[in-house]
């Protein structure tokens, strides 16, 4: 049993790292950061998020950043070493085919019945034609082009719900209010939580921000390297990707 809990334990860090990267990624001015990144002590950038906890987060922020560096990114590598590009991407695909329960939930809760009748398509196609979801054939159907992102996070935000306070977690990383409660929608949503044993879902999903990590090293790296405070940097790129997504969805 202590063995299994260790064992969540570094899985949920490593849920933390992805979600990172993926914030990191996906910031709509991502580019900007990198070629402007005085730019993130404006009021503009600062105020776009209340950050009360900020001492607080400062240092989950040096904690999480840490072990990065001194674990996860040697694990991430080594992985990276092992399974080549092209099967990496076809997990990633194949995960995104799994978890269409949550996209589809919360396009019918936005109304948003266009992108659940393509998200459906989609599912068929490539879980059929996909070898599960490894390979995408259903893009190249111009029609049937991927919809945007949907969570319940976003949906919250689509409903008018604001982020709230930003925190940062030793586990989960970068996150608001809002897209915590989201969390525990798409938590229920998500096929994989219903896998048993209970310590077999938390390793799928594991796996899955593992497999994600592997794709996006070097990311948290460049901004980190470009900004003068790296945890306003993460800050605004997580709200800049949030934001970015809500208002393309």
């Amino acid at each position: 049993m202590r063995i299994k809990k260790e064992v969540i334990w570094i899985i949920l860090i490593i849920f933390s790292y992805s979600n990172l990267a993926l914030a990191i990624k996906n910031s709509s001015n991502y580019d900007d950061i990198m070629s402007e990144i005085e730019s993130e002590y404006s009021d503009e950038n600062t105020k776009k998020v209340s950050d009360p906890l900020e001492p607080v987060n400062r240092v989950m922020f040096k904690i999480n950043d840490k072990l990065y560096f001194y674990f996860f990114k040697p694990v991430a590598k080594t992985y990276t070493e092992i399974v080549p590009l092209n099967f990496r991407q076809g997990i990633s695909r194949a995960f995104t085919n799994i978890k269409y329960p949550i996209r589809a939930v919360n396009y019918i809760l936005e109304f948003k019945f266009v992108n659940f009748f393509k998200a459906t398509c989609r599912l068929i196609i490539n879980t059929a034609l996909g070898f599960g979801g490894l390979l995408d054939p259903a893009s190249g159907i111009k029609s049937l082009k991927k919809p945007p992102k949907a969570d319940t996070g976003l949906t919250l935000g689509k409903w008018g719900l604001g982020h709230g306070v930003y925190v940062v977690l030793p586990v989960f990383g970068p996150s608001s209010l809002r897209d915590g409660v989201g969390t525990i929608g798409d938590y229920f949503l998500n096929p994989i939580t219903y896998v048993e044993p209970a310590y077999a879902s938390y390793g799928i999903k594991g796996g899955e921000k593992l497999n994600y990590l592997s794709l996006h090293l070097g990311e948290y790296e460049d901004l980190k390297s470009a900004a003068m405070d790296p945890y306003i940097a993460v800050r605004n790129a997580y709200i800049q990707h949030r934001d970015s997504l809500l208002s393309n969805n």
